[in-house]
């Protein structure tokens, strides 16, 4: 029973020496938070240190968090890091780290998550393979570092546990199409602003990479093949890149996609069918387009999941098809807000299903078109959208469209459309006036040219056929002088047979051929 109480007595006094911060981490300037008897170190910015602080062997062995951030520190030994053998988390970001070495955290065998942002690490720094023992690492963030060009397999070698890879704010280039291929497990996986231009083949070895994030990037294409292997990924951020159309053929893979950002691209128009293999997609972000003009026909066909679509602050989206919206599920909230529409079509989508509509800051044309929107407005629950304003007519210019009644819309049409309307009505009239006119002169006219026409033809037949009369007529007269000369007599005229030399008298029948010859 003593023995017993003793024991007792030993493991509380035990127990409240491991609870108790070290005294020692006062010399290194350290706080220490304990937690299940373990320790929490944090040397954060702490007079701006510049060397990798020492801790006692037993320190080390009871860590399991040691935080370096925002320090001055320039360099990491294999020693400094040795004994730590229960350390899971481990932050030395925003110091002046620019080489690590072979091995640096082997004695690191648990470490789980390692954040090195904010340091002037290159691509060679990581050319080792300095993660190839760190078998357990889950999170790497090397984000806002010096790595550019071209990744390859060494730099990443060894991390087929690794959830989250974040390398933004670098300037990366490209990767080697096995750079990735250990990373079997990956999740997530972060490159904003760097500089990929194209987007090649190099994904293919992430079959379970749920998210990637690519703004800023400098995209302007994806190969067709950029995302084939992909089958898993659920989030897709292209924002802010320089792509000029919808990657249709990159996206159709893409199936079980539920977000796709693809705000600050240079899309002119949304073609029609630019989604339709995202059947899952859920949330898709088309705003702050600085050169959208369109949405064709169909253009959202086959989102049967889609539950927010935002397509606002496209300052030149003036035309939105009445089929654009058409074979696509009612989403729950939809942003048109801050684009240059001036209608659009109460048949366009089923407006009564959507429990959040932006259609706020355009320059919306107010006539009986639009009257559908002065009953969905006043239907809606809550606070009135006050923000949907006229452009025009002028007498309704400025006016809230809740405020507006049926026989305002409808009846009372600003004067310029009124003269427009007259204008074209006039104009139609004399449309009406001037074409008959026009199509009997040019009947007329017609008709004298092919008068004209005729008379030619006949008066030309008719001189050919005095011509070949009147020849006809002297071939006759030079036949008969040839055979006969005449002379007068005391009774008319005689022929001369010039074959007999005799002289042939007047007689009936030479009378008469004397007369044809007279006439």
């Amino acid at each position: 029973m003593f023995l017993h109480r003793i024991t007792i007595l030993l493991l509380i006094s035990w127990t409240s020496v491991a609870l108790n911060c070290p005294e020692s981490l006062d010399d290194v300037r350290c706080s220490c938070e304990n937690e299940k008897n373990l320790l929490k170190i944090y040397c954060r910015d702490w007079d701006k240190r510049i060397v990798f602080p020492v801790f006692d062997k037993e320190v080390r062995k009871s860590t399991f968090l040691l935080n370096l951030a925002d320090n001055r520190i320039t360099s990491v030994a294999r020693e400094n890091l040795s004994y730590f053998f229960k350390l899971t988390q481990l932050d030395i970001s925003n110091n002046r780290i620019s080489l690590l070495s072979t091995n640096l955290l082997s004695a690191c065998i648990v470490l789980e998550r390692l954040n090195l942002s904010g340091n002037l690490i290159s691509e060679r720094s990581l050319s080792q393979k300095v993660f190839l023992q760190n078998k357990n690492l889950k999170i790497l963030d090397l984000s806002r570092n010096k790595l550019s060009g071209i990744l390859s397999y060494n730099n990443f070698a060894g991390l087929d546990k690794l959830d989250t890879l974040i390398l933004e704010h670098n300037d990366i280039r490209g990767f080697q199409a096995n750079t990735f291929k250990d990373m079997v497990n990956l999740k997530h996986l972060r490159l904003n602003e760097n500089r990929l231009d194209i987007l090649d083949t190099y994904f293919q070895p992430l079959k379970s990479l749920v998210a990637l994030e690519l703004q800023f990037c400098s995209i302007k294409r994806i190969r067709p093949m950029a995302f084939n292997q992909s089958i898993e990924l659920a989030t897709l951020d292209l924002s802010k890149n320089r792509l000029e159309e919808v990657p249709i053929k990159s996206l159709k893979f893409l199936r079980h996609l539920t977000v796709l950002l693809l705000n600050k691209n240079n899309f002119t128009t949304i073609p029609s069918y630019s989604f339709t293999f995202l059947g899952r997609l859920q949330e898709l972000r088309l705003s702050h387009m600085q050169h959208l003009k369109s949405v064709q026909d169909y253009a959202f066909d086959g989102l049967h999941s889609i539950i927010e679509l935002h397509m606002s602050n496209n300052p030149k989206l003036s035309y939105i098809s009445n089929k654009a919206f058409q074979e696509m599920a009612t989403p729950k909230v939809l942003s048109l807000h801050s684009n240059n529409l001036t209608t659009i079509g109460n048949d366009a989508l089923r407006w009564y299903g959507i429990s959040v509509k932006e259609l706020y800051m355009n320059p919306w044309n107010c006539n009986c078109s639009l009257r559908f929107l002065i009953h969905l407005l006043k239907r809606n629950k809550g606070k009135p959208d006050e923000k949907i304003i006229c452009q025009t007519p002028a007498n309704l210019k400025d006016k809230a469209v809740i405020n507006l009644r049926d026989p305002e819309v409808c009846q009372s049409i600003d004067q310029s459309s009124l003269a427009s309307s007259n204008n074209t009505t006039s104009d139609n009239s004399q449309v009406w006036i001037i074409a008959p006119i026009c199509s009997i002169v040019a009947v007329v006219i017609i008709v004298i040219v092919i008068g004209i026409f005729i008379w030619k033809k006949r008066n030309k037949d008719k001189g050919y056929q005095r011509t070949q009369q009147a020849k006809e007529f002297d071939d006759f007269s030079d036949k008969s002088r040839s055979h006969y000369s005449i002379t007068e007599d005391d009774d008319g005229f005689a022929w001369d047979d010039t074959t007999t030399g005799n002289w042939v008298p007047r007689t009936a029948e030479t009378k008469n051929t004397g007369s044809l010859i007279n006439a």
